[in-house]
């Protein structure tokens, strides 16, 4: 969360807790949703924060799901606001733009602003899901999704292969929390988004899947359901009807209703769906024109399926602690940093512990119990164990390789560190250390010295790993940092403690915040840090004033 955003949200929070005529139970998450989806400007000023500011926004939520606008945070609404749902957000600035009225209830719908120029469109799918390796089966429910909408419009569809997809209309893809360079993360409860259709935008039209979840043809059954399996199909419609421009609609019979209805075994659009699609591109005026599959498949997905990663886990009685064991292990990997003590495995995100430690081998199967380096090279993983490297890719295990396969000695035994630094891998044995070509993954050049190369690290490290700011090297609870433009003989810069002194509660967050993403201040000592708290003190004590 930003700065600018976490501020916003404490003031908000204050008017809460001081309005007398205004008592609203609300979390920080919930005011959180709300921004994320278009409630709340972030632009607003604190004279535009009344008490009745809350209500209104309550009730516009309330509207946009279909229910009683009560203006106030109750059973319904915080239950609403946990529920699977699409990641595009229900409002937009512009939004008193698209009300229309539909049939009898007199239920708005919002007419789209956005359009293809054109009505015939291609599109590609890119890959497959983790949970569902049937590329047929793919392919069919995304297919009969456009299909759907073909139907009820003068849009036609057609599927190409991969050799034609640079000149793709509408790219489909699952993703995996902070991919490429889309804009907006994956995080639980967010099974998709899409792109409208903008002139020369990267993602224009595309359509993104959350590979978290285990996707499934149709029907889905109840069993299903509780497991937490999705419906492709009804899921590939909602998010197609973005990349045609259509918006969130507030009925739930809607397609394009914003919390996923998985119930529908065979899902179809409403005749609000017709009304909106057909007020766009007009009537499907031949009705008997089909999908067809490409000629030419696009290539098949060969690795096995992973196993599916639970999500909540008791604690294990092994397990080790962070703060205080030696780390095997670290590395970054699609914007989370793994951290491996023995056979089990931390998970980072933006600073934040993600969930408990899980055994790494729930994650990456047949990945073995002793690791001792791991490096990601073109978003493979290359896990070290004894005198064996095992290769993964999107966790599921490729290839197992000697080490003397690397073009390492037959002497050694293991391997200490692992990592990339300034676009160049290094192997750390106990003395020497060795660059890794990343193409041919054979060592080029002659072996170094460490102690030459690396002033002041100390023997004792045992993981490393590369950050936006800087190489750092890891030593029970102590990080070292280097930072160098040409990677020679780099010099420390900082070093600090991985754990804060008071971490003592298991679900906390066992570093501060800037200790990986700053270089300028210590753990204990961060005078940037510092005057950012001052300066929200001041609001909260402004607001607080303003109550009395």
């Amino acid at each position: 969360m930003s700065i600018h955003r976490f501020g916003l949200l404490s003031v908000l929070i204050l008017w809460l807790d001081c309005s007398v005529a205004f008592s609203l139970d609300i979390e920080s998450d919930e005011i959180d949703y709300l921004q994320r989806f278009g409630y709340i400007d972030v632009d607003l000023s604190d004279a535009q924060i009344t008490p009745s500011f809350w209500s209104d926004k309550i009730r516009e939520f309330q509207d946009m799901v279909d229910l009683p606008q009560t203006g106030e945070m109750d059973a319904e609404t915080k239950k609403a606001m946990k529920a699977n749902r699409c990641g595009v957000a229900d409002k937009f600035k512009d939004d008193r733009r698209r009300v229309r009225r539909h049939g009898n209830r007199g239920r708005r719908y919002i007419k789209p602003e956005y359009k293809w120029p054109k009505t015939d469109l291609t599109y590609w799918i890119r890959n497959t899901p983790r949970y569902l390796q049937d590329r047929d089966a793919i392919r069919r429910e995304i297919g009969a999704a456009f299909q759907a909408w073909s139907d009820a419009s003068g849009l036609t569809f057609r599927e190409v292969s991969s050799v034609d997809g640079k000149d793709v209309d509408i790219t489909l893809s699952f993703q995996w929390k902070k991919h490429e360079n889309c804009p907006h993360a994956f995080s639980h409860g967010f099974l998709a988004h899409a792109f409208k259709y903008t002139n020369n935008y990267e993602f224009s039209g595309d359509v993104h899947f959350n590979d978290e979840y285990n996707f499934k043809s149709s029907p889905v059954s109840e069993s299903d359901d509780r497991r937490g399996v999705q419906n492709l199909r009804a899921i590939a419609m909602h998010e197609i009807g973005h990349s045609l421009g259509i918006d969130h609609q507030n009925t739930k019979d809607s397609i394009m209703f914003s919390l996923y209805q998985n119930n529908n075994d065979h899902p179809k659009l409403s005749s609000l769906d017709v009304n909106v699609i057909q007020s766009t591109y007009g009537p499907n005026r031949t009705p008997s024109h089909r999908y067809r599959h490409p000629s030419r498949p696009t290539e098949p997905r060969v690795n096995p399926e992973p196993p599916r990663v639970p999500h909540h886990r008791h604690h294990h009685p092994d397990e080790p602690t962070l703060c205080t064991s030696t780390i095997d292990a670290a590395v970054m990997y699609r914007g989370e940093l793994l951290i491996f003590i023995r056979n089990f495995m931390w998970r980072f995100r933006d600073d934040r512990f993600i969930g408990r430690p899980i055994e790494a081998s729930s994650m990456f199967r047949d990945l073995p119990k002793t690791i001792d380096a791991v490096v990601n090279v073109n978003d493979q993983l290359l896990f070290f164990s004894e005198s064996q490297v095992y290769v993964y890719r999107l966790l599921t295990l490729v290839t197992v390789l000697p080490l003397t396969h690397l073009g390492l000695p037959h002497h050694i035994r293991r391997v200490r560190l692992a990592f990339t630094w300034n676009s160049r891998i290094y192997i750390f044995d106990q003395h020497e250390f060795r660059e890794l070509d990343p193409r041919s993954l054979k060592v080029k050049g002659d072996r170094k010295i460490i102690r030459y190369q690396w002033v002041g690290l100390p023997q004792e490290v045992s993981a490393a790993y590369e950050s936006d700011n800087g190489l750092n090297f890891l030593h029970k609870n102590m990080v070292y940092r280097y930072e160098t433009d040409d990677g020679s003989r780099p010099p420390i810069v900082e070093q600090f403690k991985l754990c804060r002194k008071d971490f003592q509660h298991e679900h906390s967050v066992p570093y501060p915040r800037r200790v990986l993403t700053a270089t300028e201040c210590s753990v204990e000592e961060c005078p940037s840090s510092a005057e950012s708290h001052f300066h929200w003190f001041l609001i909260m004590i402004a607001t607080l004033l303003m109550c009395v």
